[in-house]
């Protein structure tokens, strides 16, 4: 409990230097050239605070990386906990802006020929709509943000014995939502599964302890094994 007071009292103490950071970043002039392709976005507050904003870095990243200048609008309370996904998108050369004429969760696109909006939607309630658009939302912001296609091909040739099959949690209650629309196993389902049918063979290894991984990393043992890291 004390802990967590001291760090609740760490966040409040930061936001009069989150307001500054607000002020300056939305602030500035924003040159706008008529012949440059823009996308302005919009978003709610859930969207714009999705799992600490992540949602928000990816989805600007990956119009991006289409071409086009991103704006987007960023309010106060984007800036009150400036989870470190956030970072990365304020750190980005886009322009920030604190109102827009673009309607809450949607984007505008605009070139010089054409302006097209497009509505968004979280969530998997969207199964059961028509969207003309699908977002892949992949684990990690930090995949986005040092993407570079030269080293994921040297990364596929390599040729190494230590391949990792996916991480985070994966407990039953974080992973109950039934995946069957997308026709994939949750994560709970796949780890229990392999647990079941090898951990008595002695290919299944679970490890506690930074210690006992590296000592199983720096050993001469040549039988491949699943490792699961809790």
């Amino acid at each position: 409990m004390l802990r967590i007071i001291i760090n609740n009292y760490k966040t409040l103490g930061k936001i009069p230097n989150n307001l500054i950071s607000f002020l300056k970043k939305t602030g500035g002039k924003n040159n706008i050239h008529k012949n440059f392709p823009y996308i302005f976005i919009n978003l709610s507050n859930k969207l714009m605070n999705q799992s600490g904003g992540r949602f928000s870095y990816l989805f600007c990243s990956y119009l991006n990386k289409s071409n086009y200048k991103i704006v987007a609008k960023l309010n106060f309370i984007y800036f009150l906990f400036l989870h470190p996904y956030k970072k990365l998108l304020l750190n980005q050369d886009f322009i920030y802006v604190r109102s827009m004429n673009t309607a809450q969760n949607s984007l505008v696109v605009k070139t010089k020929e054409r302006k097209k909006m497009i509505n968004v939607a979280l969530g998997l309630q969207t199964l059961n709509e028509s969207f003309h658009y699908f977002l892949p939302f992949p684990m990690h912001p930090v995949q986005v943000d040092n993407y570079n296609i030269k080293i994921l091909e040297e990364f596929r040739e390599t040729k190494r014995k230590i391949r990792i099959f996916f991480s985070g949690s994966w407990t039953q209650n974080q992973y109950k939502v039934p995946l069957e629309k997308f026709n994939v196993l949750t994560r709970f389902e796949v780890i229990s599964h392999v647990i079941n049918i090898f951990y008595g063979d002695g290919i299944v290894k679970s490890i506690t302890e930074t210690k006992e991984l590296y000592e199983f990393l720096n050993s001469n043992n040549s039988k491949e094994k699943l490792l699961f890291l809790t």
